[in-house]
């Protein structure tokens, strides 16, 4: 798709040879056909939201359909790696919970594959999506208003995506990284952005580089070494 001009084409593309032919297709096979209609409105749902976090009563609700079955269908959307959760980090045990899950397109352009508005009216989202998916990110932190896009290892490193950083987002990186023991903060930005003491700020263009450059493993993915 590399040479196409025609984006309308490179967007059918990705629909109807990744995100139907699993949805329609795979798992048809599996379940028999049965709420394919329900799947496909669970995935539009997440995906043209990147960082939602899944409130399985709420989307139950929403859908019309049993905790179970909104919970199973998550779990297969995950398998399918069409999606990618992430747990909440818990500091004081070094380990995640499940509940809360927050999701992400595999790429990020399945939101342009599912929805053109979403894609060109929450650019932040959007890149949010490509940063946890480049960093293989597995965890978020919330803790009441305080929060981190994305940590990783075992508490390491505290990731935040921000289109143009201030010396504000640094500060605050720093405190909240402070308080589930990160030594390394990065925030990951559109731009150069402000610099902030103790604070790494990084052009995503430059980010899977930058990553595995400052830890010395260029041929390993940063969630790797981070581990």
């Amino acid at each position: 798709m590399v040479g196409w001009d025609d984006e309308e084409r490179v967007v059918e593309y990705a629909r109807s040879s990744v995100v139907d032919r699993v949805l329609l297709k795979d798992f048809a096979v599996l379940t028999g056909g049965r709420d394919a209609l329900l799947l496909g409105k669970l995935f539009a749902a997440l995906v043209s939201k990147p960082g939602t976090t899944a409130n399985l009563d709420a989307l139950s609700r929403e859908f019309g359909a049993s905790r179970i079955t909104v919970g199973r269908y998550l779990r297969s959307l995950e398998r399918s790696m069409l999606l990618r959760g992430l747990s909440n980090y818990r500091p004081s045990t070094r380990s995640s919970s499940r509940k809360l899950r927050r999701y992400y397109p595999a790429t990020t352009s399945l939101v342009r594959a599912v929805s053109r508005q979403a894609f060109e009216g929450d650019p932040g989202g959007v890149q949010e999506a490509y940063v946890v998916n480049a960093l293989g990110a597995s965890r978020y932190y919330r803790e009441g208003r305080e929060e981190l896009d994305v940590v990783l290892g075992d508490g390491e490193t505290a990731v935040e995506v921000k289109a143009t950083p201030d010396a504000r987002d640094g500060a605050r990186l720093a405190r909240v990284a402070g308080r589930i023991g990160a030594r390394r903060r990065v925030i990951v930005s559109l731009s150069e952005g402000a610099s902030s003491v103790g604070v790494d700020t990084v052009p995503a263009y430059a980010l899977e580089w930058e990553m595995s450059k400052r830890e010395g493993t260029h041929d390993r993915g940063p969630e790797a070494e981070a581990r």
